[in-house]
């Protein structure tokens, strides 16, 4: 009787094991399929600008909102504005001159694209260009001579006034 006992022990233990690894199976594959649903849901991203569907990503715990292609396109244009904010500013500093934060798109829109001292119209898809009409941001008492990085201090200028200009005090008419 006690041999029977002792086996009936051994059988209900290996069956409480078999239950406890089968638990344990099954939680396994609950947190595989909780995994799966997760990728899927990243998957299904829409990208903000092409609505292109695209992996997402997490990057220093934000989630991408734009794909791949997109997204480069934005630090680009991120770059690039920061890049004319700052050069300017940084001339300025190194005059030690008082100077702001300013954005030369801001300037220009402004000025309605037009130059302060010819008054001619400069067009915004020459930014960047060497073309003579094409829109610059003039410091009207240049740098060179004491004048500030601020927004009482720049103006729109075409590229061939600015040139003319340089870094002369405007001539008053």
């Amino acid at each position: 009787m006690k041999l029977e006992r002792q086996s009936l022990e051994r059988l209900i233990k290996k069956q409480r094991k078999r239950a406890a690894k089968a638990a344990k199976e099954a939680r396994q594959a609950q947190a595989v399929l909780e995994r799966m649903q997760y990728i899927d849901e990243a998957l299904n991203c829409v990208c903000k600008s092409c609505d292109i569907s695209f992996k997402q990503k997490t990057h220093m715990g934000k989630k991408e909102a734009y794909c791949t292609v997109c997204a480069e396109e934005v630090r680009t244009k991120a770059d690039k504005k920061q890049n004319r904010i700052c050069k300017s500013r940084r001339r300025a500093r190194i005059r030690k001159t008082k100077n702001e934060r300013i954005d030369p798109i801001d300037v220009f829109n402004t000025a309605d694209w037009t130059c302060y001292l010819c008054g001619n119209l400069t067009p915004e898809v020459l930014r960047g260009s060497y073309d003579n009409r094409a829109p610059e941001l003039d410091h009207i008492i240049p740098l060179s001579k004491g004048g500030t990085h601020t927004m009482d201090n720049v103006a729109c200028c075409c590229r061939k006034c600015n040139n003319i200009k340089g870094d002369n005090l405007p001539s008053t008419p």
